[in-house]
């Protein structure tokens, strides 16, 4: 009896070693290529062998990439049969599958991306000293309810898979509303036998006021945009086209909507912290005001301060409230766990806006508190 088991355990590891060593993993039955791509977000925190996931769970991928400019085309580039054939070679080289899938935990959003190129070409560049392929694209996702989308920064971007970006485009302005997402992204990519597959992985704290959730709906929609250049097929729309791309579906159970919004109230918490514990800013890092030498010589010779915790008006006028009221906060981080649902969402809309912001409510009130001294001369 134990040999028996010992031979069928034998047996579910060699399936599993030769799932993860698939050349290119059988795809489910895609959408027809002349309807939208729509990409379920699964809630789960990635394996460290991420890379493998195409191959161990295919049924989860979305292989409905389309030639570039093509909404319907006579080749079904997601048919999976196609794809079986590029596995037996017996298709043109040139066709090379990609594969996209998303997931998501309290931390951040993840979509990764397989691109199949052919089967032997980075061993033999490398046996022959030249360049091996690399894959290339452009990517974009605009945060926010599809069905009533709001004024989003525009960032359009190019992952590779050296990795890094080739290029990264911001085309607003930083404030409370739109915020850098490129600069907090990270991009990883790793080699597997059949080709690459690239994470982009944006935290949640970037996008504290765009979650999927708080427009009340079940369900909602971002829109997601990914063009592949080295073979020229896209997951939804032309370059830059906003209004045909693909998208990302969100549908959270009410404890990971509870567990996203606690982990983001604690990054921005930190955040906070980070702030008021500059030089700069912090009013323990300076003198006091029983420093009567100082304050003397200061006042005998007028001047604008280089710190803003230097200046004792403003500082009675703004920062110390500022500091205290935000510090309260951290008595509903602490009881969130048991608010009621609509408490939650009030005290996180609240919190998170000004806690992540402090730096821009910081310098908006120093240049009103200054322009209304220099208007009273």
């Amino acid at each position: 009896m134990k040999s028996e088991t010992m031979k069928a355990l034998s047996a579910a590891a060699a399936a599993c070693a030769l799932a993860a060593c698939t050349t290119v993993p059988t795809a489910p039955e895609q959408i027809p290529n002349d309807q939208k791509n729509v990409m379920a977000v699964e809630w789960r925190t990635l394996p460290p062998d991420w890379e493998n996931l195409a191959a161990r769970e295919p049924e989860k991928w979305n292989f409905n990439f389309r030639p570039y400019g093509q909404e319907s085309a006579s080749m079904l580039w997601s048919d999976p049969n196609a794809i079986r054939s590029v596995m037996q070679g017996t298709v043109d080289a040139k066709i090379k599958p990609t594969a996209i899938y998303a997931a998501a935990d309290e931390r951040e959003l993840a979509v990764l991306v397989f691109a199949a190129m052919q089967e032997g070409a980075v061993t033999n560049g490398l046996a022959k000293g030249e360049a091996i392929p690399e894959f290339s694209g452009e990517c974009f996702f605009l945060p926010g309810d599809a069905d009533n989308p709001p004024i989003v920064n525009w960032q359009p971007f190019g992952p590779t898979s050296k990795p890094g970006f080739d290029y990264a485009l911001s085309w607003m302005k930083w404030d409370r509303d739109n915020r850098d997402l490129i600069g907090v992204m990270t991009l990883d990519a790793r080699r597997v036998r059949s080709g690459v597959v690239v994470k982009i992985a944006i935290p949640w704290v970037a996008l504290y006021d765009r979650l999927p959730f708080l427009q009340g709906k079940k369900d909602s929609f971002w829109r997601l945009g990914f063009m592949r250049f080295d073979t020229g097929v896209t997951w939804g729309g032309v370059v830059h086209q906003q209004l045909s791309p693909g998208y990302l579906r969100f549908e959270l159970s009410d404890a990971e909507k509870r567990r996203l919004m606690k982990n983001v109230l604690m990054v921005c918490w930190k955040r906070f912290l980070g702030e008021i514990g500059r030089t700069e800013v912090n009013p323990n890092k300076v003198c006091g005001r029983g420093d009567a030498y100082r304050n003397r010589t200061l006042e005998a010779h007028p001047h604008s301060y280089m710190n803003v915790n230097e200046d004792w008006g403003f500082r009675d006028a703004w920062l110390l409230q500022a500091i205290k009221e935000r510090k309260e906060l951290g008595k509903g981080i602490a009881a969130f766990d048991d608010m009621s649902w609509d408490e939650q969402v009030a005290f996180y809309e609240k919190a998170t806006r000004i806690l992540y912001n402090f730096k821009i409510d910081l310098d908006d009130a120093g240049g009103k508190y200054h322009k209304a001294l220099i208007m009273k001369r």
